[in-house]
């Protein structure tokens, strides 16, 4: 950070020597300096690279994030010319660049536009492990469309280009148009580029004969009659390239994931009995399960940040900023069923059950209809993620107790309407990192009030009728239950006991929600904060309790990186749900 140290031009050559002498360093801040524009390019271009170099060294994959560190560095042409140069460069010979490959808001015009999409068409190998690249906000008015054109004729491996608030207008789209034509584009972002009904209508000529099934045209004058025909064609589209997984293929992880769950429940139902003799300490158990003299927020927090760090290595230091982490943890009090005698003061035990990270959602201008949103995730913030994980999670339990598995499962027979309920020592707790989004963390937002508008990390979610922000769901959690229309027909209602929440605490917390608890642990306690450079990340990530593995798709767009139904989207867990009444009541 040399910022505010009244430098000037005359230092940009020692500068440069010290980057290219010091390749760990990756950034370099300028501002409040005497360094005229086109120098400080230079310089950040010079960190630019060190950042290439150093990605490609390591060989990082991190999903829908690998290299958007890139963005909004202030390159400039004179920045993308270097990072374009590297990129053809000798040193780049055997190396990969990552999956996803983001310039976007750096100020580039004409010039390093070009020198870009030349490197993109140079056959290097570098840009061949690009699948996704964003270039949006730059100078409009570069000649993007006309630029690029070749890059989307000649690269084979680029499935998705962001070109999105670059000006490309009517002009622009038939450049593009034809370049289509012969390109393996799966995904393209044209959003906010002043295209009219002109552009749209040149679009939806050329798109059956393309590989696009996800087109980005929001912001942009297209009047409603063009945007249904462009809509309608991609939907065609979408179909015929990305078919829904079949059934066979759910019913193989429902039950690959009930088979998961009845060796956890096992386990569980061992380590509560053990307790009878040992009373073993927090530390011997395995981070999913952990013992405290008394359940307390900050207990509940610790088990669902380690629970976290174990499932998510590396993902807390990589984030620029801080992780928005949620976890639904699962308690359980001593228990004279398991522990084959009366209760005693024993502690409780916990559990996660779930995990989201994630702060998107998918605008309601991208959707075509009930259908195309029943295949998308279209609330990807944390809380939401984790509790759609429950309910998997839950499905999960009672497809194991359909099957005879009781030992460790927190659900037993029930002679109601529902053939299934929680036992009455078992409770379920919120943990969030950071204060819902809505009237718990907004000042002057009443409950049932909108935090913004328009797609991003603002949480105003497609939904039919009312949109709601995070906290309007955490109170409908608190007075309905956690269970959703899906696990309600199964179990009954389920108790939401209470939600703990980390950073971002206020007097509005205990107003808006009915059992809030507050945390002081965070997770740079358990870790150093987040010093990472890879942007705003679109990646929602989700696990839960009897997965393999962890997750991940693409928060705004609700997708799939592969642009399929992710296994958390509506249609899925529906899918999810019919296969175990099947399986249970055959």
């Amino acid at each position: 950070d040399l910022a505010r140290n009244q430098l000037s031009d005359g230092c940009a050559e020692d500068l440069l020597r010290l980057l290219a002498a010091c390749p760990s360093v990756e950034r370099i801040l300028l501002d409040g300096n005497g360094i005229s524009p086109s120098v400080a390019e230079k310089i950040y271009g010079a960190a630019a690279v060190n950042a290439v170099r150093n990605m490609a060294a390591k060989g990082v994959e991190d999903g829908p994030d690998s290299l958007r560190s890139l963005n909004s560095r202030g390159l400039g042409d004179a920045g993308a010319v270097a990072v374009a140069r590297f990129i053809r460069s000798h040193a780049m010979a055997e190396s990969d660049l990552p999956e996803v490959f983001g310039l976007a808001k750096n100020g580039i015009g004409s010039v390093g536009a070009q020198a870009l999409a030349d490197a993109f068409c140079s056959g290097v190998r570098a840009v061949a492990s690009v699948r996704l690249l964003e270039l949006y906000s730059n100078d409009p008015a570069a000649d993007w469309a006309r630029i690029f054109a070749p890059v989307i004729s000649t690269c084979a491996t680029l499935t998705s280009l962001d070109l999105g608030s670059n000006g490309i207008g009517d002009p622009g789209c038939q450049s593009l148009c034809a370049a289509l034509r012969e390109s393996s584009l799966q995904e393209l972002h044209l959003d906010y580029n002043v295209i009219g009904d002109a552009g749209a209508a040149a679009l939806a000529e050329v798109l059956p004969s393309t590989r696009l099934h996800s087109l980005w045209v929001h912001g942009n004058p297209i009047s409603p009659e063009a945007k249904r025909v462009l809509t309608a064609v991609t939907g065609i589209n979408r179909s015929r390239l990305v078919p829904r997984p079949d059934s066979s293929h759910i019913e193989n992880q429902v039950a690959v994931r009930a088979a998961g769950l009845e060796k956890e429940n096992a386990r569980l139902a061992r380590e509560i009995t053990r307790k009878e003799s040992s009373q073993p300490g927090s530390k011997d158990l395995p981070v999913e399960m952990v013992e405290t003299s008394g359940w307390t927020a900050d207990a509940i927090a610790r088990v669902a940040l380690e629970s976290y760090l174990a499932w998510f290595p590396g993902h807390a230091e990589r984030v620029c900023g801080h992780a928005v982490v949620a976890a639904i943890v699962e308690e359980w009090d001593a228990s004279p069923s398991i522990r084959g005698h009366a209760a005693s003061s024993s502690a409780p035990t916990f559990r996660v059950v779930s995990l989201g990270i994630g702060t998107r959602f998918v605008d309601s201008s991208l959707l075509d209809g009930e259908g195309d949103s029943r295949e998308r995730v279209k609330d990807s913030h944390a809380e939401v993620i984790a509790r759609r994980g429950f309910i998997r999670y839950m499905l999960g339990q009672v497809l194991c107790i359909g099957n005879g598995s009781t030992a460790g499962n927190p659900l037993t027979s029930a002679g109601g309407q529902a053939p299934f309920r929680l036992r009455s020592y078992v409770r379920y707790h919120l943990f969030t990192s950071t204060a819902p989004c809505g009237a718990a963390s907004t000042l002057g937002l009443p409950v049932g009030g909108l935090s913004g508008k328009g797609g991003g990390s603002t949480c105003t979610p497609w939904v039919q009728g009312a949109r709601k922000s995070c906290t309007d769901k955490v109170r409908r959690w608190e007075r309905d239950g956690l269970q959703g229309k899906r696990l309600l027909p199964f179990v009954g209602r389920i108790p939401l006991s209470a939600t703990v929440i980390s950073r971002k605490w206020s007097s509005r917390c205990s107003k808006v929600f009915t059992s809030p608890l507050q945390t002081k642990l965070k997770i740079e306690d358990l870790v150093p904060s987040g010093q990472g450079d890879r942007g705003d990340s679109d990646a929602a990530l989700s696990w839960a309790l009897g997965d393999l593995s962890s997750g991940v798709h693409d928060g705004k767009t609700g997708l799939s990186v592969d642009a399929s139904n992710p296994p958390l989207s509506p249609w899925w867990l529906d899918e999810e749900a019919r296969i175990v009444c099947k399986r249970v009541f055959k």
